[in-house]
């Protein structure tokens, strides 16, 4: 952003890995980062929801800790694990079987989305297939999955020891049928959280289920950061 295509100054915003990756920019760069947006909790110092209990929880949160590991957690148990113990020998299968890759997939899409019984109602079937298709002229799925046994072996390192670890400003979009549904209050203590809202409908693909309010959000976000730019003096 800043070396080639010559912006000073940006936000980030992802979801799934790309969470990950936006909020270690908002980590190691906050000389750069305007402010990031995230809906799921992937930073640095949060190893995902083993870093908290029930008791993290507000009042208005009540419900949330039970779900996510009654309800959600349960349905990436597999995926996560053998993406992390036995990638290449799934790769292996998936990449000889179009079939196997897109039971695959679509499975998860399936799961993981919040709808109403059909998830063809949030995927067309042309998205569908563009998504498998991208895994299997390119040959990929395995690296994908390779991808989170390299990311388990080898942490990303810490890049200061500053407190909170991410000081870029922090949006976050809580969409209540995530996979992972972290209290406010440890976002909070981990990051420099200036915006928090929640979703009543919106699953793991969130910025796909629910474009409008996903786009609100980080307008809205981006519109705070302006003011505040404004309201800050110069030097």
């Amino acid at each position: 952003m800043t070396e080639v295509l010559g912006y000073p100054r940006y936000m980030a915003a992802g979801a799934d890995w790309g969470a990950l990756v936006t909020s270690y920019l908002g980590h190691k760069h906050a000389d750069e980062i305007i402010g990031i947006h995230l809906t799921i909790p992937t930073l640095i110092s949060i190893a995902g929801s083993e870093s908290w209990s029930a008791d993290d929880y507000s009042a208005d949160e009540a419900g949330r800790w039970s779900k996510m590991v009654d309800e959600k957690l349960p349905l990436m148990t597999a995926h996560y694990n053998v993406h992390v113990l036995d990638p290449q020998t799934l790769a292996w299968a998936l990449e000889d079987s179009p079939a196997g890759l897109a039971a695959w997939i679509l499975e998860r899409r399936r799961s993981w989305s919040d709808h109403d019984g059909d998830f063809e109602t949030l995927f067309s079937r042309d998205e569908l297939c563009d998504s498998i298709s991208t895994y299997w002229f390119t040959h990929t799925i395995g690296t994908s999955m390779r991808y989170y046994a390299n990311a388990a072996r080898t942490p990303l390192p810490r890049a200061h020891q500053h407190h909170p670890p991410v000081q870029t400003p922090l949006a976050m979009s809580v969409f209540l049928n995530e996979l992972i549904l972290p209290p406010r209050s440890v976002v909070e203590e981990h990051s420099n959280l200036v915006q928090w809202r929640t979703h009543d409908r919106g699953g793991h693909f969130a910025a796909h289920e629910q474009p409008d309010a996903w786009v609100n959000d980080v307008r809205a976000f981006r519109d705070t950061l302006a003011a505040n730019a404004e309201q800050t003096p110069a030097h």
